[in-house]
């Protein structure tokens, strides 16, 4: 038989013993400590002495350390953000030693510029890029009409054939670039129309270490309109990669398509007078990083260019003068700069605040050409050409800017007699505000 007292003990032995482990249970939180680590935004490790209770202590001792404001601070564990007055054994469990993000202050605003400066220097590049490649394109056409006006016989440093190579090598102190450019032209006599296939391939160097690729294709159309002017329209493509240097370094891939036309207009047996537009769209993929900070994004550049040459040959008891006066244009309307910015594994978005950006530029270039006996012989010609350069360029961009300046070019041309195959050597000098250029390149062509 069961004793009355025993029967009483047993329940409230039970409920004592409930009742001090669950108060054990529900106060493992305030005597649970962690060692946490993480990284400031300036990109210092480090690592807190042992903490408990909630996440006041832990946010005062990371704002204090990273010289962040309370009110700026954003610390995330395990992708949720930690909030002053949650418990720390809620956020951590029985992980002793965790690990947080902490991103907040002016860095993002460091993020921020630095982005917008590459992105208008990629931008800018882009733009000189393609106004190389038209000036290129301009100058064969000035050819090809001159070749149609003359019988369709070329001579001296114009010769392009049906099939004609063009290659050159170009190089600069604050740039390195070798560019390819073949044509295949498939002429209607008829009508005196014509299709002209091209392509080209350019690369890059500058002073800070940053290398980039560009290759372009193009199909055009062209009609001469009697003697005096030549008219055109295209379509083009191009295609980009770009390894960027500096305190952000990265590398950029892009890809656009453009359409233009253009216009030939002899003035007189000596001097021809050119003009092209041109509108285009790019794509652009950019990532960067300095190390502790992870960029990446897409933005969108619609292009628009335009551009005028009047260039012609006066010749001389001896030598020939060669004047060459050009101007253009360059606008670029920047869309969908949204960029994601990484800390230690936290992501936040990076509003970027791109500005539109316009080129303009004036170059004259009087070169003299005369005959260079020393390489000259019977089955050869060869000519020697040089002359001052004078140039201004306005900017207008985040920060706008003038510049002029000058230069000088010095170049090599020799012609075979018998192939009609020719060798252009050439070096250039140019000098805009602070920076100075240096240009040398080789060219080969040859008719078929």
């Amino acid at each position: 038989m069961n004793h009355p007292k025993r029967l009483l003990y047993a329940p409230l032995t039970a409920l004592v013993l409930g009742l001090i482990l669950s108060c054990a249970s529900g106060s493992a939180w305030a005597v649970m400590a962690y060692q946490v680590s993480y990284n400031c935004p300036s990109g210092s490790s480090k690592t807190t002495g042992w903490i408990y209770g909630d996440a006041s202590n832990l946010l005062s001792e990371i704002s204090t350390t990273c010289g962040i404001a309370d009110s700026d601070l954003d610390v995330a564990y395990g992708g949720s953000t930690v909030t002053s007055g949650t418990r720390l054994w809620d956020i951590f469990g029985n992980e002793e030693y965790p690990t947080v993000q902490v991103s907040g202050g002016d860095t993002g605003e460091d993020e921020k510029g630095s982005t917008e400066t590459i992105i208008e220097n990629q931008v800018s590049e882009t733009l000189s890029k393609q106004a190389l490649i038209n000036n290129r394109f301009m100058s064969q056409a000035r050819n090809r009409f001159t070749k149609d006006i003359n019988g369709g016989v070329l001579t001296g440093t114009n010769s392009v054939g049906p099939l004609a190579y063009q290659g050159s090598i170009n190089g600069t102190p604050a740039g390195i670039a070798a560019k390819a450019l073949a044509v295949h032209e498939d002429e209607d006599s008829d009508t005196h129309g014509r299709f002209v296939v091209s392509g080209g391939l350019t690369f890059s160097h500058d002073d800070n270490g940053s290398n980039s690729v560009m290759g372009s294709g193009r199909l055009a159309r062209e009609h001469r309109l009697g003697e005096e002017m030549l008219l055109g329209y295209f379509l083009g493509v191009d295609l980009g990669k770009a390894d960027v240097e500096g305190t952000f370094s990265g590398d950029q891939t892009s890809i656009g398509g453009n359409i233009g036309a253009y216009a030939v207009k002899r003035i007189n047996q000596a001097f021809f007078a050119d003009i092209f537009v041109q509108v285009g769209y790019q794509h652009n993929d950019l990532e960067l990083s300095d190390g502790t900070t992870d960029v990446d994004g897409t933005y969108w550049a619609t292009t628009a260019l335009m551009g005028s040459t009047l260039s012609g040959v006066i010749n001389y008891d001896g030598f020939n003068l060669i004047p060459e006066l050009s101007a253009s244009l360059s606008h670029a309307w920047l869309s969908g700069d949204k960029f994601d910015s990484t800390v230690s594994g936290s992501t936040s978005d990076l509003d970027l605040d791109t500005d539109n950006l316009t080129v303009a530029r004036l170059q004259f270039t009087p070169q003299i050409q005369m005959p260079f006996d020393a390489l000259s012989s019977d089955s050869r010609t060869a000519t020697i050409s040089f002359g001052p350069t004078v140039l201004c360029q306005r900017k207008w961009a985040g920060e706008n800017s003038s510049d002029c300046g000058g230069g000088g070019s010095l170049s090599l041309d020799t012609i075979s007699l018998s192939s009609g195959s020719a060798i252009r050597a050439n070096v250039d000098v140019e000098r805009l505000g602070d920076t100075t250029t240096l240009y040398s390149y080789l060219r080969y062509n040859r008719n078929f």
